[in-house]
């Protein structure tokens, strides 16, 4: 319903049109780009991808309790080590398995473990 809604305001005849849509193009149309807190939303979230990004970790497989675990490695400051860590617990709880492996991934920040105790 939304989609025909959206596709109706930017004039769009056909679903195959919406592979030609620009990123950010619907939420433009329906003026969600003139909202400074949406702006400072996405501005804030391409900052945190980037810090992930270029960021270092481990992966180490755990056949015993047939999980994956990967560790991100401390981000350039305490807020995205904080946003890293919440994301980490949100993409562990979706208990995704690792393809053809049958181990389960776990999510894991330095920053996390360095706040429960734990030295590296």
């Amino acid at each position: 319903m939304l989609t025909l809604g959206l596709m109706a305001l930017a004039h769009i005849k056909n679903p195959e049109q919406l592979t030609q849509c620009k990123p950010g193009e619907p939420s433009r149309i329906i003026g969600l780009d003139s909202i400074p807190e949406v702006s400072c939303l996405w501005g804030k979230i391409k900052l945190l991808i980037k810090q992930v990004y270029h960021c270092h970790g481990d992966i180490e497989p755990d056949l015993t309790n047939l999980t994956l675990n990967i560790t991100l490695h401390f981000l350039s400051a305490p807020r995205f080590n904080e946003a890293a860590t919440k994301l980490a617990e949100l993409l562990t709880n979706t208990e995704t398995i690792f393809p053809e492996t049958g181990l389960r991934i776990i999510f894991k920040t330095h920053a996390e473990q360095t706040a429960k105790g734990k030295e590296f």
